[in-house]
């Protein structure tokens, strides 16, 4: 009867506050939910990728030769303790190209076969390749790419060029990461992803044919890839599993130690015995050089004794050619001296004839007058003369006689003047021919004479010209023995030189192979343990990161439900007081009154946590394994749902068991009293001034209804805490979902908006010679598309195992047109000088570098250390720049730009306003006119960040449900509060009613204090909740990224409006318990 009667009474107790038990249960199951599933999130991510690793044979051990091992190593391994399968095969660097892009780095893996073994493919499209041209290609690199199955690309590196066809799509367990790729020893340094490939038919590409020389041609392979049997399923990210590899880590080490040192002084003493061999064989053609050189000096000697003497008959011969040429040449000029005066002479004889004649004619002529004159006088004188023989009469027989020796006379007489002056002159005449055939006599005395001396020097000449010609014959013999000495000398002479130079190659030969010898190195093995995986230290990260969510989020949101489940349970106790004195006075043991509350508070609590212990595990787990694998680990392992139990004992410590201990502890205050004085309600408590009430100004102007909120507020302290922080535990939740919101969305836009402002890099090849880089990029530079460019060097680097960009822009005046770097402190822009390099905040933190400090920087194989000038901000990866200067500064070398920034015209400018995705197809669409065979690649900046929000949309959904959890957790807690705000004050509310109060003073007197609390507790609540958000951006941030890690001002304004929202809507559904409180309850006495 009195069990039957305790019963009912509990189930009476539950059926009456529904409402309070509903709310504890949702509460609690909120709460349990949280904390089970986010503090068990990084053992089911563990256990989830564990799963595949283990699926998939990952690699617990690699080891990576130098040397090489044969196949006598991989026997003694399979047979080490721990080792369940042993894999092999090659390891090597490449650079990959297809289409029109090359140059882009790969990393190649070879296998024998590639369904057994270690490091299985997680094959998602196409076949296993059965040629040796055939390969598997990474899956993240196939996704944001154009190649497709089927596609032939190029793999070409030092060693060696090939062709593949692409037979297969994959993820590799060694590659969890989607972008965890790490770097390159060819090209600009970056790793775009792997590739597999058959070891048959690859080995040449994979190492250089001197190591095939010191294995004699034998297999041998440089990767080793073990899996271990891992019998305790421990997880590769925890210390206990690092204590389990070391041993066997450490017996492998030493096989391989022992086999390299032994090849090691295997292929020393080889290499020392040829040159031992090389030795006497270069010793042996040194003397036959020697030989050979001295018989070529003594032929040399003669040839230039020979040619001595030959020079010096040369000269003699030149000298008389010179004197006979001379002497000719005088003969010359004298015999045309010689001809020119006998010419003159022979002319002069000749005017002396001529002028001889013409002297005798005129003798001859003054002979003929004087004659003539004389028989004319004559005949004259015989008529008695002139005068007389005028006078002879006509009729005389003389007459006609007379007259002609008349006329003969007058004639002769008239030339008579001329034959005086005739006469006069010939003396003159005849003494000039005199003097004149004695000047032509001397002068053909002197020509006979010179006739004589020519001729006597042609005879000189001519027997010079004998003598000469025969010197000259015998020389040209004598030239023709020292040519032919001189050319077998020649001849011999390259034969000379040349064993000359394959001596002295030989002799470098030789102390090159001493020096190699010398330095030789007994070879490395390279460890590869989970502790240099980048992808699995990634994932460790993020799992410790989870983690330390795990601890701080979901404790504080379930202190929040388990502080309003305990107080609503206080209040609950204390309300059902005189109730608890009945049954005391009925008989009922302290322990049955107790236990109606215990199991009131563990059905409540115990079912809820055990709900919210399933719900959650599976929820908030899978959720945010989705969320990882959207962003950063895209592969095939499935969520894998698990039950620590550990967890699931603090759940229900926390859950049940504290409040079960604040319950039983508030009961059993409460019954130490007798039970008559139980029955008595408490004393209310006693009033006093607050502290508003000594500010006149302000209390003076308050209504009567404010003024009793402002007390009700104030007095009851435990109250007004307990709801301020249970508010402010629900607003800081609010603003820390949409803090984490507005700390990630943004990212993708601010970087590829705000601080990358170029359109696009092209990318061209290495192999290009200084002029044809410059015509390729001055030849894309004047395509129309492009509106302006700048030269980069772009080189990917490794510091501290971070992946860094090293960039070198060409103008540095232009730099801030395509890069925008501001200041991480100050927000001001950073201006590209030359007095350092600038790095990205991120990177700053995690080498815990400040302006001013020194970073070495590893280039073209040479340590640099450089100076930070600044940092700035940079959310994405990590990027170093520097200016031109600066570099040839640091390496004294020219910068060679690989790479060009461009911005677009107008046809790219008009996509401003346009989504991301529109803005990339048509970046996308473009096209570029003519050949671009020296162009790699072309990415465009949109097409980037495209992956990134996709990723951030994805975030959405689950800060979404942070959102709504944290949005439902506020709502109860404020119906909770209320609700027991309004039940424990049901007299005073009935009394208030019963003085007259309207309705809405009835409201207003409740809700009032609601609404200042809910205020008051929304603005404690943002500064919570900005603490917490700053503290999980930093637990969150991965290595690569860093988050925006201030609250934005959306985020408080939503968290109060949604907090007031929630105060509104708690306040309007609260007004019908009002409504139903009957004020005959405050004419009832309690005495």
């Amino acid at each position: 009867m009195k069990r039957n009667a305790y019963v009912k009474n509990q189930i009476r107790i539950i059926k009456k506050t529904k409402a309070r038990f509903l709310s504890i249960f949702c509460i609690v199951f909120l709460g349990a939910s949280f904390f089970a599933g986010l503090r068990q999130s990084p053992l089911i991510m563990k256990e989830s990728m564990h799963n595949y690793l283990q699926t998939y044979k990952w690699n617990d051990l690699n080891y990576i030769a130098t040397y090489g091992f044969d196949e006598s190593i991989i026997q003694k391994v399979e047979k080490v303790k721990g080792v369940e399968a042993v894999d092999y095969g090659f390891r090597f660097d490449a650079l990959m190209s297809y289409d029109e892009k090359a140059n882009i780095g790969m990393t190649v893996y070879s296998d024998d076969d590639f369904s057994k073994g270690v490091d299985l493919p997680e094959l998602l499209k196409g076949r296993y390749p059965q040629k040796d041209n055939e390969c598997l290609m990474d899956y993240q690199y196939i996704k944001k790419s154009s190649l497709k199955l089927n596609n032939q690309i190029t793999l070409e590196n030092d060693y060696g060029k090939k062709e593949y066809k692409i037979v297969g799509i994959i993820n590799d367990s060694r590659y969890v990461s989607n972008l965890e790729r790490g770097t390159n020893s060819l090209g600009d340094g970056n790793n775009s992803g792997f590739i597999l490939v058959l070891n048959q038919g690859n080995e040449h590409m994979a190492v250089p044919d001197e190591l095939f020389d010191l294995h004699d041609q034998k297999t041998f392979y440089n990767d080793l890839r073990i899996h271990l049997k891992n019998e305790n399923h421990l997880y590769e990210f925890d210390d206990d599993y690092d204590e389990y590899v070391k041993p066997i880590n450490k017996k492998i080490k030493a096989i391989l130690k022992d086999y390299n040192l032994d090849f090691y002084n295997q292929t020393k003493e080889d290499a020392l015995n040829k040159i031992a061999d090389g030795e006497k064989e270069y010793q042996d053609g040194l003397k036959q050089y020697q030989e050979g050189m001295d018989a070529y000096q003594n032929g040399m000697n003669q040839y230039l004794d020979g040619k001595k003497q030959y020079d010096q008959g040369y000269l003699q011969y030149q000298q008389g050619l010179k004197e006979y040429q001379s002497g000719l040449k005088q003969y010359q000029v004298g015999l045309s001296q010689y001809q020119t005066g006998y010419q003159k002479y022979q002319e002069g004889l000749k005017q002396y004839q001529a002028g001889y004649q013409t002297y005798l004619d005129y003798v001859e002529k003054v002979d003929q007058y004087d004659t003539s004159i004389q028989t004319v006088e004559a005949a004259l004188s015989q008529f008695g003369g002139y005068e007389q023989a005028k006078n002879i009469p006509s009729d005389s027989p003389y007459y006609q006689q007379v007259q002609t020796l008349i006329v003969s006379y007058d004639q002769l007489k008239q030339n008579e003047s001329q034959i005086t002056t005739l006469k006069t002159q010939l003396p003159v005449i005849k003494q000039e021919l005199d003097q004149n055939k004695t000047v032509l006599d001397q002068t053909n005395a002197q020509l006979v004479q010179s006739k004589q001396q020519l001729d006597a020097s042609n005879q000189k000449i001519k027997a010079s010209k004998v003598l000469l010609d025969q010197t000259g014959i015998k020389l040209a013999d004598s030239k023709k023995q020292l040519d032919e000495a001189k050319n077998t000398l020649d001849s011999n002479l390259p034969q000379l030189e040349e064993a000359k130079v394959k001596l002295d190659q030989a002799q470098s030969d030789l102390n090159e192979a001493k020096q190699q010898v010398a330095d030789l190195q007994k070879g490395k093995i390279i460890t590869l343990t989970k502790n240099e995986s980048a992808a699995i230290l990634s994932y460790s990260g993020n799992c410790d990161s989870i983690s330390a969510l795990s601890i701080l989020f979901p404790v504080l949101f379930f202190l929040v439900a388990a502080l309003v489940s305990m107080t609503t349970m206080t209040r609950m106790v204390e309300e059902l007081r005189v109730q608890n004195g009945t049954l005391r006075a009925l008989g009922y043991k302290k322990k049955d009154v107790i236990m109606q509350y215990l199991i009131y508070a563990f059905l409540a609590t115990f079912f809820a946590s055990s709900i919210g212990i399933v719900f959650g595990t599976y929820f908030f787990p899978s959720i945010i394994y989705y969320l990882y694998r959207i962003m950063m680990f895209d592969i095939g392992a499935p969520t894998r749902i698990i039950f620590e139990l550990a967890t699931c004992i603090q759940t229900y410590i926390i859950s049940v068991v504290i409040i079960l201990f604040v319950t039983f502890m508030v009961c059993y205050k409460e019954l130490q009293a007798v039970p008559a004085q139980i029955l008595r309600p408490k004393a209310p408590k006693l009033g006093k001034r607050i502290l508003l009430e000594r500010i006149t100004f302000i209390w003076k102007r308050l209504s009567f209804n404010q003024k009793v909120t402002m007390r009700n507020i104030f007095r009851y302290k435990k109250r007004f805490f307990m709801s301020v922080i249970g508010i402010a535990g629900c607003t800081a939740l609010i603003v820390i979902g949409f803090g984490i919101k507005y700390s990630v969305s943004p990212l993708a836009s601010e970087q590829y908006g705000n601080m990358w402002i170029y359109d696009g890099v092209v990318n061209y090849k290495d192999d290009l010679t200084a002029t044809t880089k410059k015509q390729a990029q001055d030849d894309f530079k004047g395509q129309s598309q492009v509106k302006s460019t700048m030269g980069i060097y772009n080189k990917t680097i490794t510091i501290d195992q971070q992946m860094v960009t090293v960039e070198i822009p060409s103008e540095t005046k232009d730099f801030d047109q395509y890069i925008h770097m501001s200041d991480y402190q100050t927000g001001k822009t950073l201006n590209l000088k030359d007095d350092g390099v600038y790095i990205n905040a991120k990177l700053a933190e995690i080498l815990d570098l400040k302006v001013g400090d020194q970073l070495t920087l590893s280039l073209d194989n040479k340590d640099y250390k450089v100076k930070i000038a600044g940092i700035y901000k940079l959310y994405f990866r990590h990027y170093i720049y520097m200016s031109p200067k600066y570099y040839e500064n640091l390496t004294k070398d020219e910068v060679h730009y690989n790479s060009q920034y461009f911005t677009g015209v107008s046809k790219i400018y008009s996509l401003k306003n346009k989504t991301s995705k529109q803005k990339f197809y048509a970046l996308k669409d473009i096209s570029f006119e003519g050949d671009h065979e020296d162009i790699t690649s072309i990415q465009y900046v949109s097409g980037i960040s495209e992956g990134f929000y996709s990723q951030m949309e994805s975030l959405d959904s689950v800060v979404f449900i942070l959102i709504v959890c944290a949005g439902a957790l506020a709502f109860i807690v404020l119906y909770n509060l209320t609700n027991i705000n309004i039940q424990e004050r049901k007299s005073e509310i009935a009394t208030i009613k019963v003085l007259g109060f309207y309705p809405k003073e009835v409201y207003d007197y409740v809700f009032r204090e609601n609404i200042i609390l809910a205020f008051i507790g929304s603005i404690v609540g943002l500064g919570l909740g900005k603490i917490i958000h700053t503290y999980l951006i930093r637990t969150v941030e991965v290595d690569m990224a860093m988050f925006i890690r201030t609250v934005n001002i959306r985020c408080y304004m939503i968290a109060i409006i949604l907090t007031m929202a929630f105060t509104f809507l708690i306040n309007l559904y609260m007004r019908r318990v009002l409504k139903k409180i009957d004020m005959v309850e405050s004419l009832k006495s309690i005495e």
